[in-house]
């Protein structure tokens, strides 16, 4: 591995998102009508949800020349929060509107956890508990009883990432590691493409302390190891960079593996510091087909950026 080219591409990565950044500390997202989500068919979303993945992962640049960066990012998520703690998807002002959420509310409220007084106090704890079904599992959206609503197992992992284990959520973690136990990954996910998005919750919830899902650590590394190609790759970018981290969240020691997940992403890097915009996730809610998938080059390369930062850590390059 050539030390030098990481630490490049580590840089130009991150002033790509650096120079990319939009005032308000919004990263930009896309909405297209194909999963591929090239040409004219996407358009500029706005939303909470891709900052808050973005940020999560830039925690690990530990690089003064980005702090600006991280801390214009953590304004804007403030800035969206309702009270007593809820994230809906679309930003604030955006023409289109959604009910409040789960997955939003979680990631956000993990990521100010330690810095706004509402989250630190756990003010939003008794709606996030309460939005649950009949067996426990939370539900992806903040209704009212008796409304559609859905499960999401990946909704669930980023839900434990918040709460972390306690008595309430030894129903959901069960529930995860026996989806993943079973093969039911690709059943239990309504929003998410790939079976690796709920790898990455699941083990990242793991690398927060929520020690509940080890359970599923052989399993998932096995899985990675499966779905991984020659080139090092596990399909585009976006799943690479996902797999790789998976892969740490859990310590796993397989060097070979790593490096050569790290090779393909940085032979994919493209010449502005970023990679290619691939689909995350999609909608409208269930139990309808899919109408809209969602990404960005910004979003591809905070998961590179964490990809690659951690295993510069791991392989004592930097």
């Amino acid at each position: 591995m050539n030390s030098s080219r990481l630490a490049s591409c580590i840089a130009e990565a991150a002033n790509f998102l650096d120079e990319k950044q939009i005032y308000n500390g919004e990263f930009q997202s896309y909405l297209a009508n194909n999963e591929a989500m090239q040409g004219r068919a996407a358009l500029v979303d706005s939303c909470t949800f891709v900052t808050s993945c973005i940020l999560y992962s830039l925690g690990f640049l530990d690089d003064p020349a980005f702090a600006a960066m991280k801390r214009t990012a953590f304004r804007y998520l403030t800035e969206q929060m309702r009270p007593p703690g809820i994230w809906k998807y679309f930003s604030l002002g955006y023409p289109t509107q959604v009910d409040a959420d789960l997955d939003d509310t979680a990631c956000a409220s993990f990521l100010l956890k330690d810095m706004h007084p509402d989250i630190k106090a756990g003010r939003n704890l008794d709606i996030i508990l309460g939005n649950t079904n009949e067996d426990g599992l939370f539900f992806t959206w903040l209704r009212r009883k008796g409304e559609p609503n859905d499960v999401d197992s990946v909704v669930n992992a980023n839900v434990l990432l918040y709460l972390g284990d306690r008595d309430e959520t030894k129903v959901v973690s069960n529930y995860l590691n026996s989806v993943i136990a079973d093969h039911r990954e690709p059943e239990s996910y309504y929003y998410y493409l790939d079976d690796i998005a709920l790898y990455y919750a699941v083990s990242r919830a793991y690398f927060n302390g929520v020690t509940s899902l080890e359970t599923a650590k052989d399993h998932i590394i096995s899985r990675i190891a499966g779905r991984q190609r020659g080139d090092g790759s596990v399909g585009n970018e976006l799943l690479t960079a996902l797999a790789v981290c998976s892969l740490l969240n859990y310590s796993c020691d397989d060097m070979t593996a790593l490096s050569s997940g790290i090779e393909s992403l940085m032979d994919t890097q493209r010449s502005d510091g970023s990679w290619l915009r691939r689909a995350y996730y999609a909608g409208p809610p269930s139990p309808g087909p899919c109408a809209a998938w969602f990404g960005s080059e910004e979003l591809t390369t905070g998961f590179c950026v964490e990809a690659l930062v951690r295993f510069q850590a791991l392989a004592g390059l930097k």
